[in-house]
Formats: C-alpha cells, sequence, structure tokens
C-alpha cells in the first residue's frame, strides 16, 4: 500500500505537468512525429488519445511481433510543453520505434506510455532531452543514438538499413549493444525518472547529462558508449541518481556506466542511495579512456535509514582524475544510518587527487566504511590540501574503517595531502597497504599516510605496511600510525628495496618528517612500533623514525635492517621512547647494519622520561660512527624507570666504533641504568668514542661486559662505568684474548663522590698500554668521598706489558675514602710497576690523599721459555777452557761484576738500545802465601778435556732471587763437578754486582 501511494505521488506529479503542458500547447504542433512507410501496412499513426483525463497525443499502429511492437518515423521530435504518448495494446511489452530520417530528435516535453510496456528509442543522428524533457513510462527506457537494436534470436531491428514488417523478430530485445557504431550523440537537460525496479538506458556516440537521470528502488541506469575513441560520457552538472525510497522489496539500483571517457563537473553527480530499508545499488564505471571528476563533481553511493551502500567499481583504461574541492569519489554511510560502506575499487593507469578532492570510503553512522582499493599500473598522485584517499570512521559513528589497499609503480602525497584510514567514532580505523615497484614519495608539510585513532575515538589503529623500492618522506611529511584516543597505534612496517629517506627542512619550527607509531598526549594503548627493511635507511635535517607514547601505553620497538643507516642532523633521531608525563614502557630499538652512522648531533635512543622502563637496543653492526661530539646512541631513563640495556653485536667477525661521539646507558634519576653487553671476535673502539654505562643520580650505574678475543682502544677512546652522582659506578668486565689502549685510550670506573666500580679483565695472551692510557677505579674526583673500585687483572699466560717513559697507569685511588684493590696474575709485567704515588712512568696505584690507601696484589707466574721448536740455526765454536784449581788459601771464591754493562737489573727489565762495557773491579784482599813454604814438586798436569759453552735452555730464580742460567732442561739443577786433579771447595758460581740477576 505504502508502495502505491508513492507510485501515485510521482505520478500525480507527471499529470500536473502533463496537464500544464497540454493547455499550454495547441494539440496541433504534433505534426513533428512522421512515420514513414517502411512498415507498410503496419505502419505508425499519430492521433488524438486521452492518458488520465488528459487529451493527448497518441501514437499507435505498428507491427505488433508477439509481445513486441515496432514504429518506424522519419521525424520524431517532441516540442517544448507538448506531451507524446505511445499506445500500450494488450499483450504488448516491448514498444520498439526508430527514427529513419537524417535528423537528430528534440524531446523537450513529455515522453510517455499509456501502460507498462518498455520503450525503445533508436535515432542514429541523436537524440537531444530538452530542459523541459520528462518521462512518464511505467517500464525501462533506453534511448540509443547506435544503428540496431538487436534481439536473442541474432535478429536486428535497425535504423540504417530498416527491415520490412516481414522481418520483425518476436524474440527478446538485447537492447544497447556496445560493439554498435553509435554515430550520434545523446543529451539530457531534463528531468528523466523511472520507477522502481525498471532500468534507465542511454547510448551513444557521447552522452552528456546536464539534467537528471533518476530512478528509484532496484533500478538500474546505464550510460554507455562505444568505447570508441572519441567517446564519451559527460555530466556537466547534471546528476545520475538511484534513490530506495521507505521499504523496497527489491533493494537499490545499479548505475552502469560504459564509454571510452567519462567526465563529472560542475556539482554533477553519479548516486546511488537507499533512504529505506535495504542497500542501496552499485556504480559500475568502465571507460577505455578517461574518467573525470572535477568542479564539484561526485560519484557516490550512500545509505541513509537502514541498509548498505552499495560499492563503486572504476575501471579505466586511461587516467582517472579526481580534482577541485567538493570533488569526491564516495561510499558512505550517513549520520544515523545504519549500514556498511560498499568500499571503492579504482583501477587504471594513473590516479590523480588534486586540490581538496577526495576519494573516500566512510560511515557517519553505525556501521563499517568500505575498503578503499586502487590498483594503477602507472602513478598515483594526491597532491594539495585537503586532497585525500581515505576510509573513515566519523566523530560519533560506530564501525571500522575497511582501510585503504594501493598498488602502483609510484605513489606520490604532496603539498597536505592524505592517506588516512582513520576513526574519530568507536571502531578501528583501518590498515594502509601501499605496495609500489617504482617510488612512494610523501612531501610537504602536513602531507601523511596515516592510520589513526582520533582524539576521543575508541579503537585501534590498523597500521601501515609500505612495500616499494624507494621511500621518501621529505620537507615535513610524515608516515604514522597513531592513537589520539583510547585504543592501540598500529604497527608501521616498511619494505624497501633500495632506500628508505626521512628529511627533513631543518628549518628550526616544530615540524619536521618522520616516521612514526605513537600514542599521542592524553590517549590510552600501545604503540605498534616500526620496521624498516631497506638497502639503506636515511635519516636527515631533523626528521626522525619513532615508537614513542605520551599518554598511557608502551612505545613499540624500532627495528631495522639495512645494509647502510645515516642519521644526521640536529635533532634528527632513530628512538623508542616514553616521554615526560607517559606511562609506559619504551619498547626498545633493534638494527641490523653494516654500517651506522650517527652524525652531527644526531641520536639513536631508547628512553624514558614518564613512568616506565626505557627498552632495550640491539645494534648488530660492522661499523658505527659517531662524528660529533653529541651524537650519539643512548638508552637512558630519567624518570624513575629502569634504563635498557645495550647489546652491540659484531655482524660478521669485527665491530669497529670510531668518535667522538658516545654510546651510553645512562640513569639520571631514581632508575637503574641498563647494562651494556658487548660481543665480537674484534672489538675496536676509535678516534676518542666513549663506551659508557653511568649514572648522574641516586642509582647505581649499570654494568659492561665486553666479548671479544681482540680489543683495542685508539686515539683517546674510553670505556668507562663512571657515577657523577650519588649513585655507585657500575662494573665491567672484559674477557679475551688481547687487550690494547693506545693513545691516552681509557678504561674507568670512576665516581665523583661514591664509591668506584669494579674492572675485572681475563686475557690469554695480554694487556698493552700505550702513550699514556689508563685504566681507572679512582672515587671522590671532584675532591669528595668515596672509596675507589677494585681492578682485577687475570692474566695467567699472558703479559702486562708497558713503556715505563709514557706514563701508562692503572690506578684505584681515591681523595677522601680509602684506595680500591688492585689484583694482578700474570706471566709477567714489562715496563710497569707497583708504586705508591703516580710518578711520570707507567704505575700501579691505589692510593688516598686523604684515606687509606689500597693494596695491590701482583704474582708473576714462573714463564716456561723453553722453546718448543728447532735449536738456533747458528753454531758458535767454543774457546778451549783449562780447568785450574782455586788459590789453595782461599775458603770461597766469587765472580763479581761492577755496575750492569748492558746488561738489565732484573729479568723483567727492557734492554737498552745502547749499552757501556765496564771493566772495573775493586781491590779485594788476598791471603799471604807463606814464601818458606815447600811445596812438593808438581807432576806435569794433563789438562783435562774443556766442555764446549752450550745456549742456555732455561733458568730458574733461587730463593735470594738470584737467577741461575741452565743448560738442559731439568727440573732439578745438574750438580756442579770439580775439574780433574782439583780439591773440592764448597763455593757458590752466580753473578753479583750492583745488583744481581
Amino acid at each position: 500500500m505504502i508502495q502505491d501511494q508513492t507510485v501515485w505521488v510521482y505520478r500525480f506529479g507527471w499529470v500536473a505537468a502533463l496537464g500544464t503542458a497540454i493547455a499550454s500547447s495547441p494539440i496541433a504542433v504534433q505534426a513533428q512525429i512522421t512515420p514513414d512507410n517502411t512498415l507498410g501496412a503496419e505502419a505508425s499513426t499519430v492521433g488524438n488519445g486521452v492518458v488520465d483525463g488528459n487529451p493527448v497525443p497518441l501514437i499507435e499502429g505498428g507491427a505488433a511481433r508477439g509481445s513486441n511492437l515496432f514504429h518506424s518515423f522519419s521525424e520524431f521530435n517532441v516540442g517544448t510543453g507538448e506531451a507524446v504518448y505511445f499506445g500500450n495494446p494488450a499483450g504488448i511489452e516491448n514498444i520498439l520505434s526508430r527514427v529513419t530520417g537524417g535528423n537528430l530528435s528534440n524531446i523537450d516535453g513529455i515522453l510517455g506510455v499509456d501502460g507498462g510496456a518498455n520503450l525503445f528509442l533508436l535515432n542514429p543522428n541523436g537524440i537531444v532531452f530538452g530542459p523541459n524533457a520528462q518521462l512518464d513510462i511505467a517500464g525501462s527506457f533506453t534511448a540509443s543514438a547506435g544503428h540496431r537494436f538487436a534481439f536473442v534470436d541474432g535478429s536486428e531491428f535497425s535504423a540504417t538499413s530498416p527491415q520490412s514488417g516481414g522481418l520483425l523478430t518476436v524474440s527478446v530485445p538485447l537492447g544497447v549493444q556496445l560493439n554498435d557504431a553509435a554515430q550520434g550523440d545523446i543529451v539530457n537537460q531534463g528531468v528523466l525518472r523511472i520507477f522502481e525496479g525498471q532500468n534507465l538506458t542511454l547510448f551513444g556516440n557521447r552522452v552528456e547529462n546536464r539534467g537528471t537521470l533518476l530512478a528509484r528502488g532496484s533500478s538500474d541506469i546505464v550510460l554507455a558508449t562505444p568505447q570508441t575513441a572519441g567517446s564519451e560520457v559527460l555530466l556537466n552538472g547534471g546528476s545520475v541518481s538511484i534513490n530506495v525510497l521507505i521499504l523496497s522489496p527489491l533493494g537499490g539500483g545499479n548505475v552502469l556506466i560504459t564509454t571510452h571517457n567519462l567526465t563529472v563537473q560542475n556539482d554533477g553527480a553519479i548516486a546511488t542511495r537507499t533512504l529505506g530499508q535495504v542497500d542501496s545499488g552499485q556504480i559500475q564505471i568502465s571507460a577505455t579512456g578517461d574518467v573525470i571528476v572535477e568542479n564539484g563533481g561526485s560519484i557516490e553511493t550512500s545509505t541513509f535509514v537502514l541498509g548498505n551502500s552499495g560499492p563503486i567499481q572504476i575501471s579505466a583504461t586511461g587516467n582517472v582524475v579526481v580534482e577541485g574541492e567538493g570533488s569526491t569519489i564516495a561510499s558512505t554511510v550517513q549520520p544515523n544510518a545504519v549500514g556498511d560502506s560498499g568500499g571503492i575499487e579504482i583501477t587504471t593507469t594513473n590516479l590523480s587527487v588534486l586540490d581538496a578532492a577526495a576519494v573516500n570510503a566512510r560511515t557517519r553512522g553505525r556501521g563499517s566504511s568500505g575498503q578503499v582499493q586502487i590498483s594503477a599500473t602507472g602513478n598515483v598522485v594526491v597532491e594539495g590540501e585537503g586532497s585525500t584517499i581515505a576510509s573513515t570512521v566519523g566523530e560519533g559513528a560506530v564501525g571500522d574503517s575497511g582501510g585503504i589497499k594501493i598498488t602502483t609503480t609510484n605513489l606520490s602525497v604532496l603539498d597536505a595531502a592524505a592517506v588516512n584510514a582513520s576513526t574519530s567514532g568507536q571502531g578501528n580505523s583501518g590498515r594502509v597497504e601501499v605496495a609500489a615497484t617504482g617510488d612512494v614519495v610523501v612531501a610537504g608539510n602536513d602531507s601523511f599516510i596515516v592510520s589513526q585513532v582520533g582524539e576521543g575515538a575508541v579503537g585501534d589503529s590498523g597500521g601501515i605496511e609500505i612495500t616499494t623500492a624507494n621511500l621518501s618522506v621529505l620537507n615535513d611529511g610524515s608516515v604514522s600510525a597513531s592513537t589520539f584516543g583510547q585504543g592501540n597505534a598500529g604497527r608501521v612496517e616498511i619494505e624497501a628495496i633500495d632506500n628508505v629517506v626521512v628529511q627533513g627542512t631543518d628549518n628550526g619550527d616544530d615540524d619536521r618528517s618522520f616516521i612514526v607509531s605513537q600514542v599521542a598526549p592524553g590517549a590510552a594503548g600501545n604503540s605498534g612500533g616500526i620496521a624498516i627493511i631497506t638497502t639503506a635507511l636515511s635519516v636527515l635535517n631533523d626528521a626522525s623514525v619513532s615508537a614513542s607514547t605520551r599518554g598511557q601505553g608502551n612505545s613499540g620497538r624500532v627495528e631495522i635492517e639495512a645494509s647502510d643507516v645515516v642519521v644526521e642532523g640536529e635533532r634528527s633521531i632513530i628512538s623508542s621512547q616514553v616521554n615526560s608525563g607517559a606511562e609506559g614502557d619504551s619498547g626498545g630499538v633493534d638494527i641490523t647494519t653494516h654500517t651506522l652512522s650517527v652524525l652531527d648531533n644526531a641520536a639513536v635512543s631508547a628512553r624514558t622520561l614518564g613512568t616506565g622502563d626505557a627498552g632495550p637496543m640491539r645494534i648488530e653492526a660492522g661499523e658505527i660512527t659517531l662524528a660529533s661530539g653529541n651524537s650519539e646512541i643512548i638508552s637512558d631513563t630519567r624518570s624513575d624507570g629502569d634504563g635498557g640495556g645495550l647489546q652491540l653485536v659484531a655482524l660478521e667477525d669485527a665491530l669497529t666504533i670510531s668518535g667522538p661521539g658516545r654510546i651510553a646507558v645512562e640513569t639520571r634519576s631514581t632508575g637503574q641504568a641498563g647494562n651494556i653487553e658487548v660481543t665480537a671476535e674484534r672489538f675496536t673502539l676509535a678516534d676518542g668514542v666513549t663506551l659508557s654505562a653511568s649514572t648522574t643520580g641516586p642509582s647505581i650505574g649499570g654494568n659492561i661486559t665486553v666479548t671479544a678475543d681482540e680489543t683495542t682502544l685508539r686515539n683517546g677512546s674510553q670505556i668507562a662505568v663512571n657515577s657523577s652522582g650519588t649513585g655507585q659506578g657500575g662494573n665491567l668486565t672484559l674477557t679475551g684474548e688481547q687487550l690494547t689502549l693506545e693513545d691516552r685510550s681509557l678504561i674507568t670506573a670512576e665516581t665523583a663522590s661514591t664509591d668506584g666500580g669494579n674492572l675485572t679483565f681475563t686475557l690469554d695472551d695480554y694487556l698493552l698500554l700505550r702513550d699514556g692510557s689508563t685504566i681507572s677505579t679512582d672515587a671522590g674526583t671532584d675532591a669528595a668521598g668515596g672509596n675507589g673500585g677494585n681492578i682485577t687483572l687475570n692474566l695467567t699466560d699472558g703479559f702486562i706489558v708497558a713503556v715505563p717513559e709514557e706514563d701508562s697507569d692503572i690506578t684505584a685511588n681515591a681523595f677522601a675514602g680509602d684506595g680500591g684493590n688492585v689484583t694482578v696474575t700474570a706471566r709477567s709485567l714489562l715496563g710497569i710497576a707497583f708504586r705508591p704515588q703516580e710518578t711520570p712512568l707507567s704505575d700501579i696505584t691505589a692510593s688516598s690523599q686523604f684515606g687509606n690507601s689500597g693494596t695491590v696484589s701482583i704474582t708473576e707466574l714462573s714463564p716456561d721459555v723453553f722453546q718448543e721448536g728447532e735449536e738456533l740455526p747458528v753454531e758458535t765454536a767454543p774457546p778451549p777452557l783449562a780447568a785450574g784449581c782455586r788459590a789453595p788459601g782461599a775458603q770461597s771464591g766469587s765472580f763479581v761484576i761492577t755496575g750492569r754493562g748492558g746488561l738489565p737489573t732484573n729479568p723483567i727489565d727492557v734492554l737498552e738500545a745502547d749499552s757501556i762495557w765496564q771493566d772495573l773491579a775493586p781491590l779485594t784482599e788476598t791471603d799471604e802465601v807463606d814464601a818458606s813454604s815447600t811445596l812438593p814438586a808438581a807432576e806435569p798436569e794433563v789438562a783435562a778435556p774443556n766442555a764446549p759453552l752450550v745456549q742456555a735452555q732455561g733458568w730458574t730464580r733461587n730463593a735470594d732471587g738470584t737467577v741461575t742460567l741452565l743448560a738442559h732442561r731439568s727440573e732439578t739443577p745438574a750438580p756442579f763437578e770439580t775439574p780433574q786433579g782439583c780439591e773440592s771447595h764448597h763455593g757458590t758460581r752466580g753473578v753479583a754486582g750492583a745488583e744481581r740477576l
């Protein structure tokens, strides 16, 4: 009943117009409709008739074939204000009329059917519907500027080759054939309206709608051209609309446009809407050329009450251009409506959204917005302030965003334009997926790709995924997964085959280029973090790659895998951060790269400034460069949260870090500092770089653990576990084979006013100190209290080597507290020695200026110097030595050297290059020989054969420190044998002098 009343309302409008037309126009002017003679005796006739009680011109006659009725005219026009109807005999379902003359048809009045049949009008010269044109047709209407209508059985009804009545068919008409080479145009300036469930089709070489094409319910509106060059569908300020009113059992209808070029301009519109409790229809556009929506034009499906808005599908072989403020392609759930948006799908060569235009699947009511899918073999360009590709949940709406998926060669988002999946209501923002085989560029202030939960919204961000060859975020552009409401910020995932460049303008304002996953101030939720895989990542000129929280929630982890990573410029940063006032933990930073360069005051950080812990950092690299005193890699806490740890791992075998920046874990407040762990085969610090775990507050500083076969510090580099606050410094543990400090390099566990930390070294080969290098656990460096830390050097099979004059020191000193303890275990110490106080030489000290000195314990293990290899190849012929007897009056003998004579003072001292031979000896008293004593005549003595001199094979140290050289490798030295013919005397054979060996 409701449906019948609605039909009557619309019919009444037409009847009123019909009455007006009849009253204002004499019936005689209808001679503009002229039947031809192609149908012979079945020719059409034009007479007077009555429709709905009004006299009208009525077209009758024609050739009836089954349910088809055929008419043929040489001229067919309906003048301004006129009304012309086709009679509808019983049993007729389709009325087909053709114009065989050479003129187009002008219809500027009412064209109707007195019944329920479908009407087909064919004129290859073209058809123009004037501004007063209307339809009063209960069935479907087709206007064609083609040559023919085709039928299911293959027969035709042609206007250019008219058939006689005998060739007409009873078959069902197919209607418009897109392969028909239409030569005329269809132009509509009026209001062409059809009833619910019926279809409206306009087919011509060029279809231009300046008026209104309107259908109801499940009706379809079809605008078609042959899809050849030069053909076009143009909506110039007109509209094509299908509305579903109140209740419709058939659902919403569709708008189908097939053409070469489609232009919707000057507030022109193509729309399907549901105003009832059914779904709106879809809009399908297929163009072999371009689709242009400009100057306020729109293509839209929407739901206003209860039902889903239909999808929009656009396929264009050429370009799709949406340009100008108010120009839109949209699928919408309107305010207070309940239903889902059908989404938008665009397939084209190039898509351009320009000058505040929009492509948007959105919900403003209760329901989800659909997905926006774009596939462009060429380029997608979104440019100009307000220009957007979006899938959104509006303020006050309830539903999820369907997200955005863009597949293209190149994507450019420029000059304050946006690709936006967001929610401002209750629901999740969708995921943004970009797959570009070429470049993705986001450039210009407020240009962004974003998946966002807006302020006051409740829902999660769907995150962003970008796969491309190159990603450039420039001039304050951004890629952002954020939450400003209650919900989680999504994860940003970027995979770029070649390069990712994030570059700001460095103009000193608050704007910056960034890739971010963030929890904004006042928001509650977790950041999803960032993952970047590329060949080269560059973060330049006040740019950032950051996972952060400023509200209540954790910042995500930043994960980067690249061959080269460069962070350069003031405020340029890669970070995972808990900001001031926030509550949550930092997710940390993980970087895997061959080379990491942090330059010109840039930073890589995991930091907490609020209530929460700084996240762990892990860097796996071959080379790290920190080329500025303020450039840093840092994990720190400035609040009551704990600092995260830092792992440094060699990418392959070696890790080299060069300065003069710093790598640090740090606490500046009550939170605990994290620890640093270094793992490499060869680990080098150079050019003044600092590796530190420190505290400037009341908490204990972090620890450093280094595990490397070879560790080298050069050019003033430093490893430090220091405290400049009231907290105790941390500890250092270094394990490996070799440790070298050169050029004033330092390993320290120093404190300003508290106890120093401890340093523990376990080395297999050696510790080498050169050029004023230092190992220190000094306390009270601010002339305050605190005990010196302990130093343990464990080299059971190795040496500690320094050059005495280079003043390389090992110190555990204190100012007001007690000195620390130094424990040394080594095979030997060369060039460095314990001294009570520091001297210009290389020292080991544990002193205190006002407290007790510490202890220094040095254990030198006897080295095994036996050479297991071959004997020395040089053989020396020994001089003959005669065995003789000692003087009979002497009870003991000695061999004395006065002075060093070029020999070192002990076996571990260094040989000097220049030596002076001294052949001096003090005079000694000798026993007098009694001249009167008569000795028996000596028998002629035959000298015993002399044993040859041999290379010493070993040595042993006696209890008094005397060193004895050994000719043979033996645990027990061979006893001295008295030469034959001599008495045995107990003497000592050795070397004694000013200093004994």
